[in-house]
């Protein structure tokens, strides 16, 4: 029962986010037909996000929930990740991407053990202090986040954003109880886009040639890359390079993935496209909150593994459709 709260939750989250990015496409008006088409590859995207929602819902493990000591460590990792990471942001004014991508650092070279857990904190620390105003609340959202965690650590495996997307829906919920103003921004003009759209693909490239090519590992790679993109693009581009940051590391957590669910750097790349199409249209919706990077990241690769899914049963479908042809006219002669 518990197992399958965390699913769900986790699940209605990332529709909700997809559907606004759903509401962002329809309200570029000025785009014209290229509005029109990225409204048809959202709609794909949000109808593929249903079958791979539901593919795992089939295969759902229906067994007892049990938290043992190594769980409640992970979620203390979690929780204790997630208020460093704030202090830093906050506090110590490094902003989210560095301030996340040290503790990421610093839990692949220290902890490796619960890297994972740790990296899942920064997420949640990277939130808005006019979104969570104390400690108490980035606590409470981490701890939730932290139980999500446990609940479907045996699902989406190898997904990159997965832990983004965990963070994603502990902040939510507690931004929801208390009744926050999320924060809002305009989508950015064509120029900027091009630039997003770039730095997504380098960002999700990057990452993935580091983890998989040269077994640096999904955090440390991801992490290396943050920080990075966290330093040196505000040198070079100023206050647009802190957005071309935020999506160079969004777009790190699409390159987390497993050579199991992305298994080769086109695909990749494709992650990353569709990444920064997600990332620029819910620019105007949900701001603020930590894990919404990586919810973005979950959510493209998720929808580009149901398509990859969907056209390769169209092409068995066509081959058997092809081969009763086949046999029919062969009986004929």
């Amino acid at each position: 029962m518990y197992l399958l709260l965390g699913f769900i939750l986790l699940n209605i989250t990332a529709i909700i986010f997809v559907s606004h990015s759903l509401v962002g496409v329809i309200g570029t008006q000025s785009l014209g037909l290229l509005s029109l088409v990225k409204f048809l590859i959202f709609f794909a995207l949000v109808y593929q996000k249903g079958i791979t929602i539901f593919n795992e819902f089939i295969s759902f493990n229906k067994s007892d929930f049990e938290i043992d000591i190594k769980d409640s460590i992970r979620v203390i990792s979690i929780v204790l990740s997630a208020l460093f990471t704030f202090y830093l942001n906050i506090n110590m004014g490094m902003g989210p991407i560095v301030a996340s991508a040290v503790v990421g650092l610093l839990g692949a070279i220290i902890i490796s053990k619960y890297e994972v857990e740790v990296f899942c904190g920064s997420f949640v620390g990277m939130a808005s202090n006019l979104i969570f105003i104390s400690y108490g609340q980035l606590f409470l959202a981490a701890f939730i986040s932290g139980l999500i965690f446990i609940l479907v650590d045996n699902y989406f495996s190898g997904i990159g954003g997965k832990l983004g997307a965990i963070a994603f829906t502990g902040s939510i919920l507690v931004g929801l109880f208390n009744r926050v103003e999320f924060l809002s921004g305009s989508i950015p003009d064509l120029n900027i886009s091009t630039l997003l759209i770039i730095y997504s693909i380098c960002g999700a490239v990057g990452t993935y040639v580091l983890s998989v090519r040269f077994n640096k590992g999904p955090v440390l790679s991801s992490a290396i890359v943050g920080l990075l993109a966290g330093i040196v693009l505000p040198l070079i581009y100023g206050d647009l390079g802190t957005q071309l940051a935020l999506m160079a590391f969004c777009a790190s957590f699409a390159g987390m993935s497993s050579k199991d669910i992305l298994d080769n750097e086109f695909l990749v790349l494709i992650s990353g496209i569709i990444t920064a199409l997600i990332f620029i249209f819910t620019t105007p919706y949900l701001g603020g909150l930590g894990g919404k990077l990586g919810m973005t990241a979950f959510v493209s690769v998720i929808s580009l593994r149901g398509s990859l899914s969907l056209i390769d049963l169209t092409r068995k479908e066509e081959f058997r459709g092809n081969r009763r042809s086949y046999n029919l006219a062969t009986e004929r002669d």
